[in-house]
């Protein structure tokens, strides 16, 4: 459909990317508590170790989010997209495929872009979180102009 994924699978990762953006954007667990997996691991370029476990990354987002409503100019903001080409990147990610959907997320206001937010998918439920802050890059990425609500 976009790219080089297989429609099945591309479709159940805009569903879960889409569910993960409106978590993001209302600072709110509930939209994605039923669809991660026992065993996810979300794991973040900017942290050494990855979070394992459905009830390791709930706790850790719900505190993050009691921050971040508590933090002015804090509030995040996640637009829908679509990995574009890394054929001109100085850095390629090996697990990111071009028209993969996936999140660019901001902080505070939309021009403030910090970070590629890509999903994996197994069986309808998120399987892996991966927040890249280096590569692949945020500039790499065809946003829509939607944020999910």
């Amino acid at each position: 459909m976009f790219g080089n994924l297989p429609l099945n699978y591309e479709l159940q990762l805009l569903i879960l990317a889409t569910a993960l953006g409106k978590t993001y954007n209302n600072l709110d667990v509930s939209y994605i508590e039923t669809l991660l997996d026992d065993d996810i691991i979300y794991e973040s370029q900017q942290v050494l170790a990855p979070l394992k476990g459905k009830e390791a990354v709930l706790d850790y987002l719900r505190k993050k989010f009691v921050t971040l409503r508590n933090t002015p100019g804090a509030q995040l903001i996640a637009e829908l997209g679509f990995m574009g080409s890394q054929d001109r990147a100085y850095i390629k990610a090996a697990f990111a495929v071009e028209g993969q959907p996936c999140l660019i997320l901001s902080q505070g206001e939309k021009d403030r872009k910090l970070a590629v937010v890509l999903v994996e998918g197994v069986k309808g439920k998120i399987k892996r979180v991966e927040l890249c802050t280096v590569a692949p890059h945020w500039s790499q990425v065809r946003g829509t102009g939607e944020y999910p609500e």
